[in-house]
């Protein structure tokens, strides 16, 4: 990966909101067969580091073979957001980790758990000029899709509208809450609290349409959502590393 060095180190002030090309993904000796996995290559590169950024990033086109002129080209949407990132990608040490620290996961969980959608809701919930309101329907329809893919992936029966509590379902089954499928997904990567209040709030807007506490308390529920999605994903990809806290900017944790 070689980064566009007039961009190393300059003010996120002149570009936000932009469509800059900023970066060369260069694979070398890529038989002809194989054109098509290194392509789809590259656009696992490019979710993982719109999760890393928190900011749109996508492939703009590919030239095979190298210096032949031979493009295909994309069309683009989104541009450059820098708010919070996941990992600090002021550092290329931090991001190179990160790629190396979750890539063969990632390549294995995204189809099943749809991990691009969610990568989507988040950043696009970090669009700005937005009620806090549809910021945090999109983290919780986030939540809402992990814990469906968590369901469908661990096998549990859907019938009729709901996740069941039987492996031979009928209407008469119990079923499984959003609170139960949320608590079982979050312990099987070893979190144990802090969805209580998450699941209160997304009642309260699911079926109001807004929430009545304060601006302030809904500004900190989102944050806290932020915190316990990039947790989790980061959990379920087999990070190990440094990454950045979304409620208390510039604060570095620990997996």
């Amino acid at each position: 990966m070689i980064q566009d060095h007039a961009l190393i180190g300059k003010s996120y002030i002149n570009i936000v909101g932009k469509q800059l090309q900023t970066t060369e993904l260069i694979i070398y000796n890529v038989a002809p067969y194989r054109v098509d996995a290194a392509r789809c290559l590259t656009k696992h590169m490019a979710w993982l580091l719109q999760f890393a950024c928190l900011s749109s990033v996508a492939v703009c086109g590919f030239e095979y073979p190298e210096g032949s002129g031979k493009w295909s080209e994309f069309p683009m949407h989104g541009g450059v957001q820098f708010f919070r990132p996941t990992i600090d990608t002021d550092s290329g040490h931090a991001v190179q980790g990160f790629i190396h620290s979750v890539f063969k996961n990632y390549v294995s969980l995204n189809r099943s758990r749809k991990l691009p959608v969610i990568f989507d809701y988040l950043t696009n919930a970090e669009r700005p000029d937005q009620p806090v309101e549809i910021q945090l329907m999109m983290v919780f329809v986030a939540l809402e899709s992990l814990k469906d893919t968590y369901a469908r992936s661990k096998g549990i029966p859907y019938f009729c509208g709901y996740f069941r509590k039987s492996p031979n379902p009928t209407r008469r089954t119990p079923t499984y809450s959003f609170e139960e499928l949320l608590k079982l997904m979050m312990h099987e990567v070893g979190m144990r609290r802090g969805w209580k209040r998450i699941v209160k709030m997304r009642n309260e807007i699911v079926h109001s349409g807004i929430s009545r506490k304060p601006f302030k308390a809904r500004v900190q529920m989102y944050d806290r959502c932020h915190d316990i999605l990039r947790e989790y994903l980061l959990r379920l990809l087999g990070y190990r590393g440094e990454y950045m806290s979304y409620s208390r900017p510039n604060v570095a944790l620990t997996l």
